[in-house]
């Protein structure tokens, strides 16, 4: 028992001086960093669609960055880079395949949460939801 004590006396004071050196610790602003946004295209996006809804992006922020309400100003947004992240497409076939694969599996998902919930809870009003749901 006598160990346990010595135990939990040198964890606390352990975590005690752990705490005390928090208060210590400092950021490090990096002053040239700059911060980077990507658009990722969707599926049925060409690669000029893709280019375009960038330009949108990059004139949105600098139009919230003109306005200064928010917590970055216009020398902020100097520092941004906006970047295409484009997977090209597969063939239009290929894409609906896909669609239909991923509605399919996330439906699935879906309904395989809701039967646990229903497992694990015994509510009338859930149960009733839940049959509404599987007619």
């Amino acid at each position: 028992m006598n160990r346990l004590k010595y135990l939990v006396v040198f964890l606390c004071s352990l975590m005690a001086s752990f705490s005390m050196f928090a208060d210590e610790a400092e950021c490090v602003f990096d002053k040239d960093a700059k911060t980077y946004v990507f658009f990722g295209n969707g599926m049925f996006t060409s690669l000029k669609s893709a280019n375009a809804t960038r330009t949108k992006i990059r004139a949105i922020v600098r139009k919230m960055a003109k306005s200064g309400a928010y917590s970055f100003d216009y020398e902020d947004f100097k520092k941004f880079e906006f970047a295409l992240a484009y997977n090209k497409n597969e063939s239009l076939f290929t894409q609906l395949e896909q669609v239909i694969k991923q509605r399919s599996e996330s439906e699935d998902v879906i309904k395989n949460r809701v039967r646990a919930a229903a497992r694990k809870v015994r509510d009338q009003d859930l149960e009733d939801h839940i049959s509404l749901y599987r007619a």
